[in-house]
C-alpha cells in the first residue's frame, strides 16, 4: 500500500512537471531578430567591467496579458556613477539618430528611454537604460550594475 502511494505521488509530480514544461515551452517567446540586431549597435560603455547581452525566453500569455515581444537586454558593470552613464548615452545615442524626451530639470532622471523608427520599415525600436539595484553608494570603487533593454515592434 505504501509503495502504491509513492508511485502515485511520483506519477503526479512527473505529470505536473511535464505540464509546466509544455506550458513554458509553448507560451514563451525569444526577442525578435530586429531587437537582437538593434542591441548590437548600442555603443559599448567605455569603462565597463562586464558587457553581457542576453536574449532569454520569456513567458507570454498573449490572449490574457497582451504581452509584446521580450527585450534583448545588455547588462554591464562599472564603478562610474549614473550621471556619467546618463551623459554618455544621451550624447552617443542622439548622435546616431535616437530620440529622447529625457532632460535634467532638478536632478538626473533614474532611467532614459530612447526611440528610433528609421532602422526597419514599419518598426519602432525602444531602448531603455536603467540603473539596476543599489547604485547609490558614495564609494567610488563600488561596482554598479546597469541594464539596457531594447524592443523593436
Amino acid at each position: 500500500m505504501q509503495r502504491a502511494n509513492i508511485l502515485i505521488t511520483v506519477f503526479w509530480i512527473g505529470l505536473f512537471t511535464a505540464l509546466v514544461y509544455m506550458i513554458y515551452d509553448n507560451f514563451s517567446k525569444y526577442p525578435n531578430e530586429k531587437s537582437k540586431s538593434t542591441t548590437t549597435i548600442i555603443p559599448i560603455y567605455p569603462n565597463n567591467s562586464l558587457w553581457q547581452i542576453s536574449n532569454e525566453k520569456e513567458l507570454c500569455f498573449y490572449y490574457i496579458t497582451k504581452c509584446t515581444d521580450p527585450a534583448s537586454v545588455i547588462t554591464f558593470n562599472t564603478t562610474d556613477y549614473w550621471s556619467s552613464i546618463y551623459n554618455f548615452y544621451i550624447t552617443k545615442l542622439k548622435e546616431t539618430g535616437w530620440q529622447t524626451n529625457s532632460s535634467v530639470l532638478t536632478s538626473i532622471p533614474t532611467s532614459i528611454v530612447f526611440i528610433r523608427s528609421d532602422l526597419f520599415v514599419n518598426t519602432s525600436c525602444e531602448t531603455t537604460i536603467i540603473s539596476k539595484g543599489n547604485n547609490n553608494s558614495k564609494d567610488p570603487n563600488t561596482i554598479k550594475t546597469y541594464t539596457i533593454s531594447t524592443v523593436c515592434n
